[in-house]
């Protein structure tokens, strides 16, 4: 039986999200016109005096929890873009360039978690919805007073350029994680705001954001496979997915709750009509086993989905020091072994699976 390249299911929390695209592409506007009866010597004083207000007398940020404040250039403003995926996002006047502040509670990863490890993994999570990424080695600095690490990364995203400064750093009982990123080429004050907005960033607070709820019994989109003969019923604030594995049929997440779903199928025939449904579970089950560090397996047993034949499992472990669960359900129709796949970490598994069990019961599988 040959063995489908699919776990890439381990897909890492808090993905750093591709802003580029999210904002405007027209040209930067014109600058006004100075005032005819100011004089250069007065206009020289004026730059002078601006140059030496005072940080706090700048244009001064904060996210909605108070957890965050920073001194962003006049214009620039809190933005609702990307707000469930990201706990501060702040942006210029037409959104091509941003700035993200985001936080991963210390409790979701192993113990032998590093800052170097976790540097990487952002960078890693950037690099599969890039095109053509080219990343920095990280150069150690300090953010808040903390140790750091930052990278500069350029590449593509949907066909757009767009350029990243990314810091990592831990304070109190989290990781954090800034990026400042543009869309289209750095000019060459970006290095200089990049450096403003970093040396005036404070965490007021250590305080992981909340997760608002994900109602599972709000079925309001359906997710069908590319030839239309899988189909998944999700919540409305689900999206759906296309890289979190190239081989899934049907893929989705809510990142904001760190949830995701994948759908992979195989037809009997590519695999051989002597496996039988216990044949195929067991294969599953031993790939995943052996691709989670530390894994521990619990098994469901049979279930039935939307009338279908299947069995299922949860499993525990962790992938790249991160603590993550899954939910594992293989169902058979008449032509097909099809896979179905969520997970998130551990401390949220518990509160999402009646959730998963309730989507999983929407799948449906019509082939003939």
């Amino acid at each position: 039986m040959r063995e489908k390249k699919w776990l890439n299911v381990l897909l890492l929390v808090s993905l750093v999200v591709m802003i580029a695209g999210c904002g405007s592409s027209k040209d930067k506007a014109e600058p006004a016109a100075a005032s005819t009866d100011t004089s250069s010597a007065q206009q020289a004083d004026q730059k002078s005096a601006e140059e030496k207000k005072p940080a706090d007398e700048g244009n001064k940020l904060v996210s909605s929890d108070g957890s965050v404040e920073l001194i962003a250039p006049e214009g620039w403003k809190v933005t609702n873009i990307l707000k469930d995926q990201l706990m501060f996002v702040v942006a210029s006047p037409k959104a091509e360039k941003m700035f993200y502040v985001d936080a991963q509670a210390k409790k979701d990863f192993t113990s032998d978690i590093t800052l170097e490890s976790y540097h990487k993994t952002i960078l890693d999570n950037i690099e599969i919805q890039s095109s053509d990424l080219k990343r920095s080695e990280p150069n150690k600095t300090t953010v808040v007073s903390q140790p750091a690490l930052e990278s500069e990364l350029t590449g593509e995203v949907n066909g757009q350029k767009a350029q990243y400064m990314i810091s990592t750093f831990e304070k109190g009982s989290n990781y954090y994680q800034t990026g400042y990123v543009v869309q289209g080429e750095k000019d060459a004050d970006d290095d200089t705001t990049y450096k403003q907005i970093m040396d005036s960033l404070n965490i007021v607070k250590d305080s992981t954001p909340v997760t608002p709820d994900s109602d599972g019994s709000l079925f309001k989109r359906t997710l069908k496979s590319d030839d239309g003969v899988l189909s998944i019923k999700v919540p409305s604030n689900w999206k759906q997915e296309t890289k979190l594995n190239e081989e899934a049929d049907i893929q989705a997440s809510y990142t904001k709750g760190e949830d995701y779903l994948m759908v992979l199928s195989e037809l009997k025939s590519d695999i051989g009509e002597e496996y039988t449904m216990d044949d195929y579970y067991s294969v599953i089950k031993d790939q995943m086993l052996n691709s989670v560090q530390n894994a521990k397996v619990e098994e469901v047993g049979q279930v039935e989905v939307n009338g279908m034949k299947g069995k299922q499992f949860s499993l525990s472990g962790s992938v790249d020091s991160i603590k993550m669960s899954y939910l594992v359900t293989v169902v058979e129709s008449k032509q097909r072994y099809n896979q179905i796949i969520f997970w998130t970490l551990q401390n949220k598994y518990i509160e999402s699976k009646k959730e998963y069990q309730g989507i999983l019961q929407s799948f449906s599988d019509n082939s003939k």
